[in-house]
């Protein structure tokens, strides 16, 4: 009986009954929703275009850098249209730099932001740990080094939980505006013309909140002069600029082979002491730390020299 069955399910007639209601059914089904969420799931599988281009790129400046757009195409195999794009966002992101007076870039020390948890040695942060925190111990007031990052100063090292003398916390990764810091303002003035109007022009485009009457005055060359000649800024009764209100702060420039790559801060409390006092006993021990750290990292026979004679001798 089984087997009659077996056979009657098995004949051609049924299995055309069989495949015409399969047939049936699979189209009274609308597949579209179910195939969108394959294509979903395939998706989430599948890398990034975008932003894997955008990590090859960054990637070749950082191992190859300074690199020109062409290296970049050459290394990366891209449309050099979207190495052109990919360059602009990491640049308007504060990534990458284009080098003074060329057609090349560089990484910034922004993207020491991305290695979280994984630890590079930087020279100037290497060389400076020590002098700093001799400083320190020295005047007793926290001393934190700082580079440039876009239109802003990111701190790299300071010493501000080494001593009780401070408001607030100047640890490593945060950023200072430029033109409200005197750590921005002393790295603007010792910097190259070209180099300075590229600062001007991020500010005015979108860069850290900054007054015009601030801007106008650093456009003029006898501020800038005036700075060189002094070798430091002093700012006094800052504001939220300096992370805090009633703090006064004192910057010098680190220059490394005639070049400005960072620079100094001592930050002390505004009522602690006057701040054409605090200018002649903080100035000459941190100009001595910078001048140390010149000497150190570069050739030393520019650092050697007093900062004046240096920018002006030639």
């Amino acid at each position: 009986m089984h087997i009659a069955m077996a056979g009657r399910c098995c004949s051609p007639r049924s299995i055309r009954a069989i495949t015409t209601w399969w047939i049936f059914l699979y189209a009274r089904i609308d597949m579209g929703p179910i195939n969108d969420t394959l294509a979903h799931m395939d998706s989430l599988s599948s890398p990034l275009r975008a932003l894997s281009r955008g990590i090859g790129v960054l990637r070749a400046i950082s191992q190859s850098g300074p690199i020109s757009l062409s290296e970049m195409v050459e290394a990366t195999g891209l449309a050099h249209t979207t190495v052109v794009r990919i360059v602009r966002t990491l640049e308007s992101d504060g990534l990458v730099r284009r080098i003074d007076g060329s057609k090349r870039y560089a990484v910034t020390e922004l993207t020491l932001g991305l290695s979280c948890g994984f630890t590079q040695d930087d020279r100037l942060t290497q060389q400076a740990a020590e002098p700093i925190r001799e400083l320190t111990r020295q005047v007793g007031w926290p001393i934190a080094i700082l580079t440039r990052v876009g239109g802003a100063m990111i701190v790299r090292d300071s010493t501000v939980r080494e001593t009780s003398l401070t408001f607030n916390v100047y640890d490593a990764g945060i950023t200072l505006p430029m033109f409200a810091s005197a750590a921005g303002r002393v790295f603007f003035a010792f910097s190259t013309a070209d180099e300075r109007a590229e600062m001007l022009a991020r500010a005015l485009q979108g860069g850290p909140s900054t007054s015009t009457h601030v801007l106008e005055e650093f456009r003029r060359e006898d501020v800038i002069e005036r700075i060189r000649r002094d070798g430091h800024v002093a700012m006094s009764s800052v504001g939220s600029e300096e992370r805090v209100r009633g703090n006064a702060a004192i910057a010098v420039p680190i220059l490394i082979d005639g070049s400005v790559r960072g620079a100094l801060s001592l930050v002390f409390f505004s009522r602690a002491m006057p701040l054409a006092r605090a200018i002649a006993q903080l100035v000459p021990p941190l100009s001595e730390t910078a001048r140390g750290l010149s000497i150190r990292l570069g050739r030393g026979d520019q650092a050697r020299r007093p900062v004046g004679e240096r920018i002006f001798s030639n």
